[in-house]
């Protein structure tokens, strides 16, 4: 398996758009997903999606980040219309629900916040729904984006 990294600000296959966020912000602390630009390549059934959040740091942060970073795939759907039609009816989840275990970064001046989500061997080919979602004490903000799954080689 080779790492892949992913982010979520523009993969929607061949449709070329996505949901983008903006950051969310703990005292101190914005955090957004991703810092790594998106492979314009399909993922593959056994492959590692890895997303780097983006931290920035505003004046002086008051204490350790109480933010839990979180993010995950649904699906598969047989194309991008079926997955937004879907979606639009509340159930944009498929028959799986692939989870990154959450992050919950320490606020370290050098610290990228990592999201890790292994499609497993077995997963079936198709689009698949990427959510993402920062969640504090006062709130959270998330988006979504669309991901292109193929048989692995």
């Amino acid at each position: 398996m080779r790492p892949v990294r992913l982010a979520v600000a523009a993969l929607l296959a061949t449709v070329g758009t996505a949901c983008h966020s903006g950051p969310t912000v703990t005292p101190g602390r914005q955090y957004s997903c991703c810092a790594d630009p998106v492979p314009q390549v399909p993922y593959r059934t056994g492959e590692t999606v890895m997303l780097h959040w983006t931290v920035r740091t505003i004046g002086t942060p008051s204490g350790p980040s109480q933010v839990e970073l979180n993010a995950g795939l649904t699906g598969p759907h047989p194309d991008v219309a079926a997955l937004k039609a879907a979606s639009a009816a509340g159930n944009a989840a498929g028959e799986m629900t692939l989870t990154a275990a959450p992050v919950r970064p320490t606020g370290a001046a050098d610290e990228v916040p990592t999201s890790v989500i292994q499609i497993p061997a077995a997963a079936r080919p198709g689009y698949y729904n990427l959510v993402w979602s920062a969640d504090e004490p006062g709130g959270s903000f998330g988006a979504a984006s669309v991901v292109q799954v193929v048989a692995g080689s």
